[in-house]
C-alpha cells in the first residue's frame, strides 16, 4: 500500500513516500504528491520508506520533476533509497554511473548517486 505524507523541517517541505509504488497506485497519488509543490520553491522527496516500485515510479519522479520545473521549483530526492529501489532503477535503465538518470531531461529533479547494487554498491551525493 502506498501512502504519501507531507512534513515540514526547518521552513522546507519534505515528502516522504511509503509502501509500494507502482503504477496501479500513482495515479491515485498524483494530486497529493503534486499539493506537495504549492508553494514550495524547492521540496525534498524521501524515499527510504518505499519497499517496491516498477518503471512507472521512475517516470512518475520525472513529471514530477517537470512539473516542479514549471512552477519555478526544484525536487530533491533525498540519498537514502533504499536498494529495492537501486535496483530496479539499474535493471530499468533509470540509473548510470552518476545516479539516477532520466536520459538527461531531468527537468526540475535533483538526484542522488546510485551505484551498482552488484557491487555492493551505496548511495551518495
Amino acid at each position: 500500500m502506498a501512502e504519501v505524507s507531507i512534513q515540514t523541517t526547518q521552513g522546507r517541505p519534505i515528502l516522504t513516500m511509503t509502501g509500494e509504488w507502482t503504477f496501479d497506485v500513482l495515479a491515485e497519488h498524483r494530486e497529493a504528491v503534486c499539493h506537495a509543490l504549492d508553494g514550495a520553491q524547492q521540496l525534498t522527496v524521501d524515499l527510504s520508506g518505499v519497499t517496491r516500485v516498477d518503471a512507472a515510479f521512475f517516470q512518475f519522479l520525472h513529471a514530477l520533476g517537470r512539473e516542479a520545473e514549471g512552477r519555478g521549483a526544484v525536487v530533491e530526492l533525498a540519498p537514502e533509497v533504499p536498494q529495492e529501489v537501486r535496483g530496479v532503477a539499474l535493471v530499468c535503465g533509470f540509473a548510470g554511473p552518476d545516479g539516477l538518470d532520466f536520459g538527461g531531461a531531468r527537468g526540475g529533479l535533483t538526484l542522488p548517486r546510485i551505484e551498482s547494487a552488484e557491487a555492493g554498491g551505496t548511495h551518495g551525493g
